[in-house]
């Protein structure tokens, strides 16, 4: 009954014990002459021995768990007792909590994935070789399937959709004619591979143009009334000078109208430079221009007795529309002089600085300062303070900002001064 017990797994071990058992003892004997009935039979009572105990001792309990620990077979815990259960039963916590955590990690990646599959942006995460490790659904839809492919590899991928652009941390918006899109491709370096993001934004730069010439016709009609509003009273003088010489005679409204036309044509050509798109960028050095412009405007500064100084730090390389940054800087730094020559100890004084990505031309003045009520007027075309202003200088300053990514800003406190400043990019 106490064999009986067990399958014939059970008897491997303890049958092998007693074979050996046997066969050892049956040479021992033969080699030395000693074989007769009674050695036969003790061998057999030995080899008997050695299989009752090797099956007492390695299936109670010590093979039982081994077994259990290989996961050959459940092991009831009634067969194991003392350090044997216990080693048994912390084995089976361990496989639990493993179970457990697996069917948790699972689950994370199973809602990780399906979180990503949502997205209308196209993520892929690659390593460091550029093969393509995992990819949502919106990614699959845009290049893989697109192309009908299964590539892993990311570049030739890339290649394939018409993109190309460098592997560094950064946003860049690129354009692909193959696929007629505009992305906003976002990379982000991890460990041993990159994180690659495209969000299309072809629509919102669609919209964006639209709305730009939109802005651009609204701009547009509003000058051209105050640009038809603004030739009006010169033609009216003209007409007038006009109408008084052919009734009198009188060579003096003859030179007045000569005066009037000059003006005229003036106002025309500023507007023409105001709409002037054509002129081509080129690189610039800055403080060269401000000390070309300096010589021309010293004499007229020394002229009202209004002291000018500038001050470098830099050179200041950018790249705009020379001609006309040149006739912007002349305006601001006439301005500047006309507006304080009436002042005591007048003076202006332009700075040059340079940073790190941009460039700002300062000038600064200690005339009597903008009032508050024309500070929102003063960029309109035809707005003039001035007795003989002709009301283009800071609309032309508006319209070179606008064409060359500059940026003009002012400050003025009345009785103190004011100061514009110019900001533009430096030449990469």
């Amino acid at each position: 009954m106490f064999l009986t017990r067990w399958n014939k797994e059970d008897f491997r071990i303890p049958l092998t014990v007693a074979i050996w058992t046997f066969l050892s003892g049956f040479v021992v004997l033969f080699l030395y002459g000693s074989l007769s009935v009674s050695s036969f039979v003790a061998l057999m009572v030995a080899a008997g021995a050695g299989f009752l105990v090797s099956h007492y001792l390695f299936n109670i309990p010590l093979f039982k768990l081994l077994n259990a620990f290989a996961g050959r077979r459940e092991v009831p815990p009634g067969k194991l007792h003392g350090i044997y259960r216990q080693i048994y039963e912390a084995y089976k916590n361990v496989v639990y909590q493993l179970g457990q955590e697996w069917e948790l990690y699972r689950k994370l990646y199973s809602d990780f994935a399906e979180v990503l599959d949502s997205l209308n942006i196209a993520i892929v995460i690659i390593d460091d070789s550029f093969q393509i490790k995992i990819a949502n659904k919106a990614f699959k839809e845009y290049f893989l399937e697109r192309h009908n492919t299964k590539a892993k590899d990311f570049r030739a991928l890339m290649k394939r959709s018409g993109f190309r652009f460098s592997f560094e941390d950064g946003n860049y918006e690129i354009y692909s004619r193959r696929l007629k899109k505009r992305f906003l491709v976002s990379i982000v370096r991890k460990n041993k591979g990159w994180i690659v993001s495209f969000s299309d934004v072809t629509a919102y730069w669609k919209t964006k143009r639209l709305l730009e010439k939109t802005r651009k016709y609204a701009v547009s009609a509003e000058s051209v009334a105050d640009l038809a509003h603004g030739l009006k009273q010169p033609l009216a003088t003209i007409q007038l000078t006009f109408d008084m010489y052919i009734r009198t005679k009188d060579e003096k409204y003859l030179e007045q109208l000569k005066r009037n036309l000059s003006e005229f044509r003036e106002k025309i050509a500023a507007v023409l430079q105001l709409y002037h798109f054509g002129e081509d960028f080129g690189e610039v050095n800055l403080k060269d221009l401000l000390e070309r412009i300096m010589g021309y405007m010293s004499s007229i500064a020394e002229s009202r007795k209004v002291r000018l100084s500038c001050r470098y730090h830099g050179d200041g390389k950018i790249q705009v529309q020379s001609n006309r940054l040149e006739n912007v800087l002349k305006n601001l730094i006439l301005n500047a002089i006309e507006a304080c020559e009436n002042v005591d100890d007048a003076s202006v004084t332009v700075k040059l600085r340079e940073g790190s990505d941009i460039v700002t031309v300062i000038i600064c003045d200690n005339g009597p300062g903008i009032e508050p009520k024309n500070a929102e007027k003063i960029f309109k075309i035809f707005f003039t303070t001035k007795p003989q202003g002709t009301g283009f200088g800071l609309a032309l300053a508006k319209s070179f900002c606008e064409d060359n990514g500059a940026i003009l800003r002012f400050k003025s406190i009345p009785g103190k001064g004011t100061v514009f400043s110019l900001t533009m990019k430096k030449v990469e």
